[in-house]
């Protein structure tokens, strides 16, 4: 995976993570039991955390791209 991958990738993920979160809290509140919305909050926040770090290594691998870690970290990130 190359950078301009990497940050477009994570800029698209980050924008699902954000509508996702936005569907929980506003279409889902009758139907999700307490615990169930607890977890819903959880994995959005994991989902934006990793857009965030795929985008951080996007930035990364900008600056440095002859680092082969990158590209791996980037997939695993993905």
């Amino acid at each position: 995976m190359n950078a301009r991958a990497a940050l477009v990738l994570g800029a698209l993920l980050a924008f699902v993570a954000v509508a996702l979160g936005a569907f929980g809290a506003h279409a889902q509140k009758a139907p999700f039991a307490a615990d169930a919305a607890g977890l819903w909050q959880t994995a959005v926040l994991y989902h934006g955390w990793h857009a965030l770090a795929l985008i951080a290594v996007g930035i990364v691998m900008l600056q440095r791209p002859d680092a082969a870690a990158f590209r791996w970290a980037a997939w695993r990130a993905a």
